[in-house]
Formats: structure tokens, C-alpha cells, sequence
């Protein structure tokens, strides 16, 4: 039997009225990028402690597209990265750090150890030279 135009209509505009409330929901959960951003770091910080590296990577990445600005992220995606052997992940983490934080010595030496796995060993010795650079300068200090 044919539903009635009228209530395919009214039908209609339920539903798109439906969506636009869950799109709406949506975009609320990630205006709040800071709570957002901590939940999936935390849940790459879980993940972590199950073994899970290939799985915390992406939640790590998606704390950092909630808050582009977390060095926090940016490490632990090049750390576990590099844990994985995931070196274009790992360099992509450290060259973010070390971009944004230009005096991290951790950006650094896991942009060292990237290369160094990468067989760049003038490229890795540089990075290795940094970091002492930068440690004996925070040792001044």
C-alpha cells in the first residue's frame, strides 16, 4: 500500500530536521577542543598501556587535530610511532614538535633516531648534536 505524499514529506523534513540536530551535536563535541583533545590522549595513553601502539596512534592524532597546538600529542605520536617503526608518523610527530617547540631537545633526538633508522647518519648526527647543544643549555641555566 502507498504512503500518502503528505507523510512522506513530513517524514522527510523529521528526518532532515534529525540530522541537522546530530550535526549540530557534533560540531558541539568538537567546538570543545580541549576536553576533546584530552580524551583522546588519554585513550592513546590506555592504549599504550596495552600494547596497543598501532591503535594509539590514530587516537593520538586525533588529540592533535582537536588541539593542534598540543606538543604533548605531537610526541607521543612521534615516540610511539617510531615504536612501531612507522618512521613517516614518527618524523611527521618530532618535525611538529621541533617546529613548534625549537629549543625541545626530545624533537630532536627522535628526529635523530628516525634518520639514524633511515641509514641518514649525517642527517641523525646532526640531530644527536642538537640535543647535547640543547642540554647543555638548559644545564646553564
Amino acid at each position: 500500500k502507498p504512503v500518502p505524499e503528505e507523510e512522506l514529506e513530513s517524514e522527510g523534513a523529521y528526518l532532515f530536521q534529525h540530522e541537522s540536530a546530530e550535526v549540530m551535536c557534533y560540531r558541539q563535541a568538537t567546538r570543545r577542543s580541549a576536553s576533546l583533545a584530552k580524551a583522546w590522549y588519554d585513550l592513546g595513553t590506555t592504549l599504550l598501556k596495552l600494547r596497543k601502539f598501532e591503535l594509539a596512534i590514530p587516537a593520538f592524532r586525533s588529540s592533535l587535530k582537536a588541539q593542534p597546538s598540543s606538543t604533548q600529542a605531537m610526541l607521543a605520536i612521534g615516540q610511539t610511532a617510531l615504536r612501531v617503526n612507522d618512521l613517516a608518523a614518527a618524523q611527521d610527530g618530532f618535525s611538529r614538535l621541533q617546529a613548534t617547540q625549537p629549543d625541545n631537545d626530545e624533537a630532536y633526538r627522535g628526529l635523530g633516531l628516525v634518520y639514524r633508522k633511515r641509514r641518514d647518519f649525517v642527517a641523525a648526527r646532526a640531530c644527536f648534536m642538537w640535543v647535547r647543544k640543547l642540554r647543555k643549555k638548559l644545564k646553564k641555566h
